[in-house]
């Protein structure tokens, strides 16, 4: 559904937020956190500033991997945000890459709420065929936030860099 194909549009995507999250305030912090059998973090949080490459560098390094462990991924992100931040001034954010289907064992969408409970937004992007059994949007649905009245999902197809709307997110 995607050339050359859904990692590589996936890695487009976070290489583009990235590019557009420095531009709006360099200052923040991102981490990056893989989710397949197992949940790893690829990078603590680091501040744009002075880590712009070194995140762009292994978002490059990506590589897919088996399963979609989406309650880990969710999980270690948040302990992430919460071994890190202090400042209750600071939106803690988790950015969510995938087609929403979940393969291992737990309840995203439970996992989801608490938190976003703690105060950390959540915000889901598709990836894959819209309208397709390989897309689960209804689950990415429940798993993003609302935000200011405004639902923090959206869809990444074909016409990714025509559709796609990072605005929103920074």
């Amino acid at each position: 559904d995607f050339r050359p194909t859904r990692m590589q549009a996936m890695k487009n995507a976070v290489i583009q937020y990235l590019q557009c999250k420095w531009e709006a305030d360099y200052s923040d912090e991102v981490g990056i956190v893989t989710f397949s059998g197992f949940s790893k973090i690829v990078s603590p949080l680091l501040p744009l500033e002075y880590c712009y490459e070194q995140l762009i560098g292994k978002v490059k390094l990506l590589q897919p991997e088996s399963a979609t462990n989406i309650v880990g991924g969710l999980n270690l992100a948040g302990e992430l945000i919460n071994k890190k931040t202090t400042d209750s001034s600071i939106v803690n954010r988790i950015i969510l890459l995938s087609d929403g289907g979940h393969t291992e064992s737990g309840d995203p969408v439970k996992i989801a709420e608490k938190l976003k409970f703690k105060g950390i937004v959540i915000e889901c992007v598709g990836i894959g065929a819209k309208n397709s059994a390989d897309l689960h949007e209804e689950s990415l649905r429940k798993i993003a936030s609302i935000w200011n009245g405004t639902l923090l999902y959206r869809w990444i197809g074909a016409e990714f860099f025509s559709e796609f709307d990072l605005k929103l997110i920074v």
